[in-house]
């Protein structure tokens, strides 16, 4: 009876830790390969899974032990790729190739995070786009005359300005929703980048659930702090 209840419990644990991803696509051929891609421990990206767009659907099915960030990548389809979190559950995966504003994730509580978090961004993608659009040849060459330097200048510090709003609406964002993946994948970004103080870093991974803590965001952030933490006090001890 024992080994009976625990066969159960296992296959209880793998069901729970089953997802699926249910994709649809306008503009997408059928028989378009769909690569499920995900990376390893180093960061190199790795396809995990392929299938063919079948009358405008796809999907994939697994198992996901913890959550990572994975895409969706269509073969041989300009901006072909959307990101979302790999979880357990049923994650919903939009794809529309012409209007790439229409791309949406929804289904678990990190896409849903993931999406929101996407929306509220959507003006700063566009002034990106805006200033790519009006000096993407300009962009390709190196600024010879001084008029163009002042130009280029100009255009790096519209990029800049564009930036700090970024990281201040990532910051925002992470203390509304603390203790979720996606805060993570926002905290490690900012971090890794110098955007965030490692005290303010560790208060955050504190509160972290000991799950999210053992993902590979996790368990980066927790490396790069321990080098990190020790040299910011001893900074501030120096300023005392």
């Amino acid at each position: 009876m024992k080994q009976v209840v625990v066969l159960f419990s296992a296959l209880i644990l793998i069901s729970c830790n089953k997802y699926k991803v249910e994709g649809t696509t306008t503009g997408v051929a059928n028989g378009t390969d769909v690569f499920l891609v995900t990376s390893d421990s180093t960061g190199t990206p790795k396809p995990k899974d392929t299938v063919k767009v079948t009358d405008g659907k796809f999907e994939f099915e697994g198992k996901s032990d913890m959550p990572e960030i994975a895409y969706i990548a269509f073969d041989k389809t300009p901006n072909g790729n959307v990101g979302f979190v790999l979880e357990k559950g049923t994650i919903a995966v939009n794809f529309d190739v012409k209007n790439l504003d229409k791309n949406a994730i929804s289904g678990t509580k990190n896409n849903d995070l993931y999406q929101s978090y996407n929306n509220a961004n959507l003006d700063i993608h566009k002034k990106v786009k805006a200033i790519y659009d009006a000096n993407g040849e300009f962009m390709k060459k190196n600024p010879e005359t001084e008029e163009e330097k002042v130009k280029a200048q100009g255009i790096m510090a519209e990029f800049q300005k564009i930036q700090l709003e970024m990281d201040k609406r990532s910051k925002d964002f992470v203390a509304k929703n603390p203790n979720t993946f996606v805060s993570l994948l926002l905290v490690e970004n900012l971090f890794y980048n110098y955007k965030m103080d490692a005290s303010k870093v560790k208060v955050f991974y504190d509160g972290l659930d000991s799950d999210l803590k053992e993902t590979l965001s996790g368990k980066s952030v927790k490396k790069f702090l321990d080098t990190q933490l020790p040299i910011e006090n001893a900074k501030n001890k120096k300023k005392k």
